[in-house]
């Protein structure tokens, strides 16, 4: 059976609820390049600079997110929270001109063989690569 438990999340510390629309993104699997940029230019805070980060002359992308994650927290862009908890999110969000929703539930894993069958593998390996860089569990 699953080890699940809660953790100290990490969010974005804002001063007004509005202000979340300008930082938040689609999953990133459904982010097209267009889409990328107009994100990067709503906000220098836009989550997708973590979610999908680029590559440049002097870094890869991951440790290029890993040391943007680090510096927002050291800005107090993000902080993470005083007491471990369960995150319930949804998303909603449109494709092809279908409204699509989902609810999802964030929590601590422990981790298992993958041949035990106790968890499946999930889509997102990019930001366990990105908390590892930086030396941060991920749930």
């Amino acid at each position: 059976m699953a080890e699940v438990k809660a953790f100290p999340g990490i969010r974005y510390r804002l001063n007004r609820p509005e202000e979340a629309a300008a930082v938040v993104a689609p999953p990133y699997d459904v982010i097209s390049p267009s889409d990328q940029e107009a994100l990067e230019a709503r906000d220098p805070r836009n989550i997708v600079r973590l979610e999908l980060p680029r590559d440049t002359d002097t870094a890869d992308r991951y440790t290029n997110a890993a040391a943007l994650f680090r510096r927002w927290l050291e800005e107090g862009v993000l902080a993470r929270e005083a007491q471990p908890a369960l995150y319930v999110y949804g998303q909603r969000y449109t494709i092809n001109g279908t409204q699509q929703e989902r609810l999802g539930l964030m929590a601590g894993l422990k981790v298992e063989p993958y041949e035990a069958g106790v968890v499946l593998p999930a889509p997102a390996a990019a930001l366990v690569a990105v908390a590892a860089e930086d030396g941060h569990a991920c749930g």
